[in-house]
């Protein structure tokens, strides 16, 4: 996908070459046009680059899940009270490649999320654009969890919340 819309980037610059400068001064109306489709093709081929990187990360050993931490069951036992969703790239065998968490806490009297992660999981932050852009269409609004949750569905993360304690 990337090799294509390079080619086509290219293909573009090289019709307008030398021209690009006359495009302008003679046909304006075509320059901005063109100017734009640059850049739509060269934040394709950007995006391309991010979704190859995620198959790389994906793949039958790898999932994208989150985990609801103050609503699995040892979250009580554990002191976990206001909401805790923490997602990423986890390990089908166990462990993770990389997660943040999304906390909610208590300022002036109302619940307000704030986004985290450990510099060990800075590696993959890049492979959660999709989440990044979603949370930023909502930024100020004080998102609540299930609201969170949703984005997080949205963008083809699964629950991995453990709801209720397995029979050992």
């Amino acid at each position: 996908m990337r090799e294509k819309l390079e080619s086509v980037l290219e293909s573009i610059e090289e019709s307008l070459g030398e021209y690009s400068g006359v495009t302008a001064t003679y046909c304006p109306e075509w320059a901005v046009p063109l100017k734009t489709a640059q850049d739509e093709l060269h934040e394709l081929i950007h995006d391309a680059e991010i979704e190859e990187e995620q198959i790389d990360l994906i793949d039958n050993t790898h999932i994208r899940g989150f985990h609801w931490s103050n609503k699995a069951w040892y979250a009580e036992a554990n002191g976990i009270k206001n909401g805790e969703i923490t997602f990423g790239i986890y390990c089908t065998e166990g462990g993770c490649t990389g997660e943040m968490t999304m906390k909610w806490f208590e300022l002036c009297g109302k619940l307000v999320p704030k986004l985290g992660a450990f510099e060990d999981s800075w590696n993959v932050l890049s492979s959660f654009k999709d989440v990044i852009d979603a949370l930023g269409k909502v930024a100020g609004k004080n998102i609540t969890e299930d609201e969170f949750v949703k984005i997080l569905l949205g963008c083809g993360f699964t629950d991995l919340t453990a709801y209720t304690e397995k029979n050992k």
